[in-house]
């Protein structure tokens, strides 16, 4: 890899040899007597902080588990992440990053498979190209490649899978930097929202289009957190009588985790679809006997069925036509602010309440799109006051599931909750036109947010 000069004081870029490579920026000043306290706002505090832990990193960690190429960011003093809303919002921002990243790599290289194999055999192509890379050629020393051995090596550009690993060290909230337990309660949350996000009923563009002849390419994030104190609380006594092996090893594990200051890690993995070679495809399953056609015969939805179903909700869909009519001439914001202010008995007007609209379908944006407002309204605020209630609208955010919406709005609530305890936060309502209450039935999604003071 070349040398890349960053930006001063936020991104660095560690090479092969973590041992001994260089970082691309100007001597950081001398690290403060008191290594717990949160740098300060200024830009050679963030270059400290990378400094710091990227030769921590090569200290500690063994050269085999060490990337070619490891992405260092500082979430400074300066930037939103000084509050513990801040970190949140800025660890979700960061993994949607990385999952459109990582989802652009893989459209990208499907297209080109598509336009490579010409409307052909794609998976033929494709195991093709999966030869070629776990098995390029070898150049031989001294002997001038030819034409055709270049041509069958795979450039990087070729590549069929995509990784990237990012190391975001978070040294400017004062919160998270003497309390690892709060710290590690904030990122175990998260991973649990993210696994449950698999749970809700999303309209989602990832879904595969009529069309598409070759399937989408897969991806996944994985976040871990590393901690100045991590494991303090509940590190084991010494015992004489262990093998020395075993406590040497217990040591250099809990060493792992203990950063220079918080810190995530992101890993972002982008591979092809599975194709099954020629070989290991299995025979075509038999045909089903007369008895199994004719359960599944019993068991299919007749056109007496659906006429059924449109007759129980034919009045509700007549009841309301007149005022679907009339929502398709407004915005999907105007709707909601004038079905909130006539339902909402909490709504405090305009003057006090703040309507936004995000044209997100996907969770993980949800998240962050929240989260930001989140962390804008209480930067914007002043301390005597609270700030004013906010109104997310999303109409394209779970439409059809009202339950979905409700499970998402919990789970902000549990990020919220695993903040520290003399923070200010909002209370997290929906509303939604598929919901069983009545009172909560808005023409379009929409969460609200609204603040209460420390109790």
């Amino acid at each position: 890899f070349a040398p890349s000069p960053i930006s001063p004081g936020h991104s660095a870029v560690s090479k092969s040899n973590p041992r001994t490579s260089a970082l691309y920026y100007t001597r950081p000043p001398d690290r403060p007597s008191d290594a717990s306290a949160p740098l300060a706002e200024d830009p050679s505090a963030d270059l400290l902080a990378l400094a710091d832990t990227e030769r921590w990193i090569a200290s500690t960690a063994d050269a085999s588990d060490v990337r070619k190429e490891v992405r260092y960011v500082c979430e400074g003093a300066s930037s939103s992440a000084a509050s513990p809303l801040g970190v949140a919002h800025r660890v979700v921002s960061r993994l949607a990053d990385a999952r459109r990243a990582g989802e652009a790599f893989g459209e990208h290289r499907r297209r080109r498979l598509e336009e490579e194999s010409r409307g052909g055999d794609w998976a033929a192509k494709l195991l093709e190209l999966e030869e070629r890379m776990a098995n390029p050629p070898k150049k031989k020393w001294g002997v001038k490649e030819g034409e055709e051995g270049k041509s069958q090596r795979l450039a990087k550009e070729d590549q069929l899978s995509f990784r990237q690993t990012l190391v975001v060290v978070l040294p400017g909230c004062k919160e998270y930097q003497s309390n690892f337990t709060a710290f590690d309660n904030l990122m175990q949350t998260i991973n649990s929202s993210r696994r449950d996000t698999r749970t809700l009923v999303t309209k989602s563009d990832d879904e595969a289009k009529e069309g598409d002849a070759i399937p989408k390419w897969t991806t996944s994030v994985v976040l871990a957190h590393l901690h100045p104190l991590w494991g303090m609380d509940d590190e084991p006594e010494p015992d004489e009588n262990e093998d020395p092996k075993l406590t040497a090893y217990k040591k250099h594990r809990l060493d792992a985790r203990r950063s220079p200051y918080p810190t995530i890690v992101i890993e972002v993995l982008t591979t092809p679809p599975n194709v099954m070679r020629s070989e290991e495809k299995q025979d075509p399953p038999k045909p089903a006997s007369k008895k199994q056609a004719e359960k599944k015969e019993e068991k299919s939805v007749t056109l007496s069925d659906l006429q059924k179903l449109e007759a129980a909700f034919g009045l509700s869909s007549a009841a309301t036509s007149d005022a679907a009519d009339d929502n398709l001439q407004t915005s999907p914001l105007e709707q909601a602010a004038g079905w909130i202010d006539a339902h909402d008995p909490a709504y405090h007007g305009e003057s006090r309440s703040l309507f936004e609209e995000h044209g997100t379908s996907l969770a993980d944006e949800a998240y962050d799109s929240v989260l930001a407002a989140l962390a804008r309204a209480q930067a914007e605020s002043s301390g005597s006051s609270l700030p004013d209630d906010q109104y997310m609208v999303m109409p394209n955010f779970l439409p059809a599931s009202a339950t979905s919406l409700e499970k998402f709005a919990a789970w902000v609530t549990k990020i919220l909750d695993a903040m520290p305890a003399d923070v200010a936060l909002p209370r997290v309502e929906t509303f939604h036109p598929e919901s069983t209450n009545e009172e909560k039935r808005c023409p379009v999604p929409v969460v609200a947010l609204r603040w209460q003071a420390v109790e």
